[in-house]
């Protein structure tokens, strides 16, 4: 049975939302949010754009959260859950100078922490701020956590008595109506395989005689080679049949390295390994990482290069699925090498992009100076840190040779030894 007007309408709360966003929904149903194929940044007449920040990438690098990012550089400094910029341009007539059009765009941009106990919440402050500010227009974008077809019900309910019209964009990949894949995602489990001092030809030719009597082996779609010469084995999502072929191949290959790739949890986290030696390369830290994980298998990582710090030694920042960052957090050091390299979350800190001070956001900022117009990279006005040619500079601190937000500024090392404190309260009270 399809839902009704009258059920979307009764639904406004999450606890109710959960009942019927499974059901079948009509078109018709659909009076406020409707899904566009493309881009939301070609959009040029909306006075409002939403942006949506999700718990894995909340410094917004990847997707279409990125392209938000680039156009708005401001969107680096938003910290909260939910803020706002005011893009205003001003068209100004050649022939008849004193004549001035002026317009405003809003760019709200929300951040979630779990998208499915937050968004709801989150939303709701977007309809009760919109329906202040009498706009009556919004764009905004998929979101990887939520299935299209999902958001675009859950906004219709949170939306469902106003004047607003939302404009959802989806990728092409997407089918306009539902907001749904237009392929199905594949159901597969991977193993790697690789054995020191063996060349994958060779390898493949032991496995495939390994496996060549064993029933289990249909169950292997394709074989091939990683970018760094391993064995990648994909097989049907049949967890009795992946097993069996990992303990065959354990079994009968000597000194075969056999591990399954685990699907990396998309709530992720920033670490930093500090008082690394001197020639610590990034290629020891993902080996020691993998050996500290243990049987956790292949997780995913982005590891960044090392950077050389005071006293000769160095400091890397990864980026690693959350359960397996708060395994290491726990462990706090790390052998690589000949040193135990000191792990630390990266703190989130609140920071105005107002002032560029830290510790409140734009919405609540007293201070008299503006720096929204000002170089990121030498603190002066009149143009954008990409076309400066000048020597780094910091406002806050106003010493030369780095930027604001820099390790190096005193400003930044106080925000965070506090932020440190306020992060570690709660833990000394308990």
């Amino acid at each position: 049975m399809n839902v009704t007007k009258q059920e979307i309408l009764e639904a406004d709360n999450r606890e109710k939302f959960d009942k019927i966003k499974n059901n079948a929904w009509e078109q018709n149903a659909f009076e406020n949010v409707e899904v566009v194929v493309g881009n939301p940044l070609s959009e040029t007449k909306s006075e409002c754009m939403l942006v949506i920040a999700e718990p894995g990438d909340p410094d917004m690098n990847r997707s279409i959260q990125k392209m938000f990012r680039d156009r708005y550089p401001e969107m680096t400094e938003m910290r909260n859950d939910f803020e706002i910029i005011e893009n205003v341009v001003k068209t100004r007539n050649i022939e008849n100078k004193d004549e001035v059009r002026e317009t405003t765009r809003k760019i709200i941009k929300i951040k979630t922490i779990d998208t499915k106990d937050d968004l709801w919440d989150l939303l709701e402050k977007v309809r009760e701020y919109t329906k202040e500010e009498k706009i009556e227009n919004i764009v905004t974008h998929k979101i990887a956590e939520i299935e299209g077809e999902e958001l675009r019900k859950m906004m219709q309910c949170i939306f469902m008595e106003t004047q607003t019209k939302i404009k959802m964009y989806v990728p092409k990949s997407l089918q306009a109506e539902t907001g749904k894949r237009q392929f199905k995602a594949t159901n597969s489990y991977a193993i790697v395989v690789e054995k020191k001092g063996v060349d994958y030809n060779t390898l493949l030719k032991e496995v495939k005689a390994t496996l060549a009597e064993k029933e289990d082996r249909k169950a292997i779609r394709t074989v091939r080679s990683t970018r760094d010469g391993k064995m990648l084995i994909i097989t049907d999502k049949d967890q009795e049949k992946e097993q069996n072929i990992r303990k065959t191949i354990i079994e009968n290959i000597e000194e075969a390295n056999v591990r399954q790739i685990t699907n990396i949890n998309r709530n992720k986290k920033t670490l930093f390994i500090r008082n690394l030696d001197a020639t610590t390369n990034k290629e020891e830290v993902k080996q020691a990482i993998r050996r500290e994980l243990g049987d956790r298998g292949e997780v995913e990582m982005k590891v960044g290069e090392v950077r050389p710090t005071r006293n000769n030694t160095q400091t890397i920042t990864i980026t690693i699925d959350k359960d397996s960052a708060e395994t290491l957090i726990r462990k706090e050091f790390v052998m690589i090498g000949i040193v135990k390299g000191k792990i630390e979350e990266r703190m989130q800190m609140t920071r105005c992009y107002r002032c560029w001070g830290y510790g409140h956001a734009a919405s609540e900022c007293l201070e008299e100076i503006d720096r929204r117009n000002t170089c990121y990279k030498c603190g002066k006005e009149g143009h954008q840190a990409g076309q400066c040619n000048n020597e780094a500079k910091c406002p806050l601190c106003e010493k030369e040779g780095h930027t604001a937000g820099s390790s190096a500024c005193k400003i930044f090392r106080i925000a965070l030894k506090e932020a440190k404190r306020s992060a570690e309260a709660p833990q000394k009270l308990n």
